[in-house]
């Protein structure tokens, strides 16, 4: 079935639906029907993060580097 004839038979389902139905149905898309947005500042940061890191010009750890800071910091605090 090509998506043009479900999508007909889905507007006409939903059409002639009760409200439980279509209750059930918005639960279950509701999840796909929002997308992430990001603000063109959030998206500057992140590209302005990226060209940082393609250019060489930061520090990145691996994650057991990263798990390696963090337990010294929470000794260094503990102590």
């Amino acid at each position: 079935m090509m998506t043009v004839e479900i999508r007909q038979q889905l507007h006409q389902y939903i059409d002639a639906a009760d409200d439980k139905n279509i209750e059930a149905i918005y639960m279950v898309l509701q999840g796909n029907m929002q997308q992430q947005k990001f603000s063109p500042e959030d998206l500057k940061k992140f590209y302005d993060r990226r060209a940082e890191y393609l250019a060489g010009n930061t520090e990145t750890f691996t994650v057991e580097e990263a798990h390696k800071i963090i337990r010294q910091s929470r000794k260094n605090n503990e102590a």
